[in-house]
């Protein structure tokens, strides 16, 4: 009988333990994939004024700026962004997040693709502090 409660009580606090971790991991999640979209919709001007993340790590998280054609004032193509949601492997005072990004820039008279990438792996480094994500590392597999 005994036996039977340390057992229930370890199984309640390892199901504990996973959910504030599964907890955690979405909102690291969330957090990335919400700057990733900020980053894009403003083409890589900084309009956070942070000093959670770097000035270079936050433009390479802008996907539109690698291409010669423009869709922003350009209405002869269209554009397509996709990102998966980032998967966060945390601990303590950091975590690795990874996502897949595809943007595609497409002729809208022909429908063909001019320019774009797909499914791109993404690595991402942050720490967690009281004030915030930090981000440290960006590393976009090619």
């Amino acid at each position: 009988m005994k036996r039977k409660r340390i057992v229930k009580r370890v199984v309640v606090i390892v199901i504990v333990v996973l959910a504030l971790y599964l907890f955690w991991a979405v909102k690291v999640g969330y957090e990335v994939r919400k700057m990733v979209q900020i980053s894009n919709e403003f083409y890589g001007a900084n309009v956070l004024d942070s000093d959670n993340i770097p000035e270079d790590i936050y433009q390479s998280m802008c996907y539109r700026d690698d291409y010669t054609v423009n869709p922003e004032n350009n209405p002869d193509v269209s554009e397509d962004f996709r990102l998966s949601f980032p998967i966060a492997l945390h601990w303590v005072t950091g975590a690795k997040v990874y996502y897949h990004y595809t943007y595609e820039i497409t002729d809208v008279k022909t429908g063909e693709c001019i320019g774009g990438s797909y499914d791109v792996p993404v690595e991402l480094t942050v720490k967690v502090t009281p004030r915030g994500l930090i981000y440290t590392d960006y590393y976009e597999k090619p």
